[in-house]
């Protein structure tokens, strides 16, 4: 329907010059025209139109094919193929994104530092006319490439705003541009072969009609001709006809070389060469406009924290792919769907991470190496304890700090007096002469003093 076509092409030319484009009740609203093309068809914005003659009013213009506005649009279009900048307007909440990603058991994030660098992707808008039957239709057609490879978006569902030149370093738009141009190609193969098929049945109805109507005058000829020769063959069987054959014979030759014969002949073959012209599918595409789309993908530092440690964390995100960086266990690099705080500051998944028996912090299995000899628990670097005598690493619940020397002896390398029953490590103990028990040096001296005394006055 002519209407509906006229409507898709206005509405689709003003979405390219990124004006805010509505269709309420019949009417086609565009608001924020560019200045560019308000100069180019000496009109200011806002428009309002019609595209069927009864919604007209002062305020509305009705377009159709032959409207001055369509008119100005080709023209404008015809001068444009230049290249433009947007840039799409993200301010992510970087936050919120790692905690939508990922869930924080044991931690929380106290700071994020962030900068960005600019990711483009190209929009060619193409215009092509398909001309048939004296009849014009135009499409336009938008095709996104972003990282070499043809992508469906829609760029009314972000905010845009006008691009600066400085945040743009872009090269290689031709090769990019091969590659929206066979898109096209294959976008508009099926309309191409849609409008070909119609024009062939078309056309073939065209050339029987002309066949026919001039099929009717030849067979007028061909009539006359039959009967001449049916005369002949009737005169050659009689004798004393010779001057009747001669003649009928000589009108033969005139009619087969009749110019008005000729002249339908050579006219209903210009006929059905016009129709085949005429029904012939005119194709023509020209690049409008290049449109080099920008936006800010982030890299951010992030702190988690707990109230032992804190792991600083690098992050990046992607605003317009939804994308983010993976986090990875330290211990086994295992993807993670939570955080969980290791004492000493690792990143560690539930199947590396394990508390320490003897403190119960959180530890994985690159802190959480040592083992008690005396119990076998598992003991963290603060829990660990190296005796000083044998040298073994054992919890502190099996380790003893001598009071004088301040040595860590543990139980294994301590024996308790036999007097006091105090543990001391060897060292600390001497053998008494008289019971030839192990005793410490304190009740060794009692010992020896009583038994001085009583020497004394034993008399």
């Amino acid at each position: 329907m002519e209407s509906e076509r006229v409507k898709n092409f206005v509405s689709k030319f003003f979405e390219s010059l990124q004006c805010e484009v509505n269709f309420k009740g019949g009417v086609l609203f565009v608001k924020n025209v560019p200045e560019s093309f308000e100069k180019f068809c000496g009109r200011k914005g806002s428009y309002k139109f019609a595209f069927e003659k009864g919604v007209a009013s002062s305020e509305i213009e009705v377009l159709s094919s032959g409207s001055f506005l369509l008119k100005s649009i080709n023209d404008y279009l015809d001068g444009r193929g230049q290249t433009t900048l947007l840039k799409i307007n993200f301010n992510p909440e970087i936050k919120e994104e790692l905690e939508k990603k990922i869930l924080l058991r044991n931690c929380k994030i106290t700071n994020i530092t962030k900068k960005h660098q600019n990711n483009f992707f190209l929009r060619f808008s193409f215009i092509t006319t398909f001309q048939y039957l004296n009849d014009k239709k135009q499409v336009l057609t938008n095709v996104f490439v972003k990282d070499g490879k043809i992508i469906d978006f829609d760029l009314e569902k972000y905010e845009i705003l006008e691009g600066k030149k400085r945040d743009v370093a872009f090269e290689n738009v031709q090769e990019f541009y091969k590659l929206a141009k066979n898109k096209l190609n294959f976008l508009l193969e099926e309309k191409v072969q849609e409008v070909s098929q119609n024009l062939s049945k078309i056309l073939d109805k065209e050339i029987k009609r002309v066949k026919q109507h001039y099929e009717t005058h030849i067979q007028e000829f061909s009539g006359s001709l039959e009967k001449l020769k049916n005369k002949l063959k009737g005169l050659e069987m009689k004798e004393g006809e010779e001057d009747k054959i001669l003649k009928i014979k000589k009108d033969i030759i005139n009619l087969k070389n009749n110019p008005e014969l000729e002249k339908l002949k050579k006219e209903e073959e210009f006929c059905i060469k016009d129709e085949i012209q005429k029904h012939s599918l005119d194709i023509k595409t020209r690049l409008m406009n290049t449109t080099i789309i920008y936006y800010p993908v982030y890299s951010c530092d992030v702190f988690f924290k707990n109230e032992e440690n804190a792991r600083i964390v690098h992050f990046e995100f992607d605003p317009l792919e939804k994308k983010s960086s993976d986090f990875f266990c330290d211990s086994c690099n295992l993807k993670l769907d939570e955080i969980i705080l290791c004492s000493s500051g690792h990143l560690t998944c539930r199947n590396c991470g394990e508390r320490c028996e003897s403190c119960n912090e959180i530890f994985c299995n690159i802190c959480l190496k040592k083992v008690c000899a005396q119990c076998g628990k598992k003991i963290c670097e603060k829990c660990a304890v190296r005796c000083s005598k044998c040298g073994k690493f054992k919890c502190k619940s099996h380790v003893k700090i001598m009071e004088f020397s301040g040595d860590a002896v543990c139980e294994s390398c301590l024996k308790r007096c036999s007097y006091c029953g105090g543990l001391f490590d060897l060292d600390s103990l001497k053998i008494d002469s008289a019971s030839g028990k192990d005793v410490c040096f304190k009740c060794l001296s009692k010992e020896v003093g009583e038994k001085t005394l009583k020497d004394i006055f034993k008399d």
